[in-house]
């Protein structure tokens, strides 16, 4: 990060990790970071990745949210997206809602596949080489 950092002419004035998974509850390194964002420490966060930020996309968009409010871009080295201006905060909406698409269709699946399952069966077809019995799935 440091050389992408140098690269944009940014200053590193500190650094906040979190060694648990994103979809945990507490962030003690996020939570650092938006104290520190709320006194005024920093005007922009450089990270590897948008889903190592937060928990869920909703956490995420409340804390693009807060540092929006509070005049701080964003920047995803994977993701090559800057909030700092009116396109990289548009990315990050079609991102957010590319992953609510994604939630709907696998909730979908389930609900489709869950009568089967309640009743026994299998939702797939025979794997190629293999007959089922009269009965069973």
């Amino acid at each position: 990060m440091r050389p992408l950092a140098k690269a944009r002419g940014f200053e590193i004035v500190g650094e906040y990790t979190d060694t648990i998974s994103g979809a945990k509850a507490k962030h003690p390194g996020l939570d650092k970071l938006m104290s520190d964002a709320r006194r005024g420490r920093f005007d922009g966060v450089l990270l590897w990745s948008l889903d190592r930020m937060a928990r869920s996309v909703e956490h995420f968009l409340e804390v693009l949210d807060e540092l929006n409010h509070l005049n701080i871009g964003l920047v995803s080295f994977r993701e090559n997206i800057d909030t700092s201006g009116p396109l990289g905060r548009a990315m990050i909406v079609i991102v957010a809602i590319s992953e609510l698409e994604r939630s709907l269709i696998v909730e979908r699946v389930k609900k489709w596949h869950a009568p089967s399952a309640a009743g026994g069966q299998t939702n797939w077809a025979s794997t190629a080489g293999h007959q089922s019995r009269a009965g069973c799935h």
